[in-house]
């Protein structure tokens, strides 16, 4: 579940950023819970009623909830390792540097 769950939360987020009016972020948001519940091999029903049954057990729900924000902020942490290494390995070519003045009249 707490996979499930972690996928639906990068899918709304992803949605989120894309500024959808609502009408397309529902359309859109039900793309990805559809590619989500076939990568996890669970039905839309299985989902609900599962999560139906979390919500009704707050403990669990809490249980589940912390392996996402662990499974989420590991992914988040790879992804900044990534973004680290990739600012690292860029090289400049200072030869592709063009110097552009400003003509002299225009200097403010």
């Amino acid at each position: 579940m707490a996979d499930v769950l972690c996928d639906i939360q990068i899918s709304e987020a992803a949605v989120a950023q894309k500024n959808y009016i609502p009408d397309s972020a529902n359309r859109t948001n039900a793309g990805y819970y559809n590619f989500i519940f076939l990568k996890h091999k669970i039905s839309k029903d299985d989902f609900e009623k599962s999560y139906h049954y979390y919500l009704s057990t707050p403990d669990e729900m809490d249980s589940i909830y912390a392996k996402v924000i662990e499974n989420l902020s590991s992914r988040e942490s790879v992804l900044r390792g990534l973004e680290a290494k990739k600012v690292q390995n860029v090289k400049i070519d200072t030869s592709a540097i063009i110097s552009i003045e400003a003509p002299v009249d225009k200097v403010h």
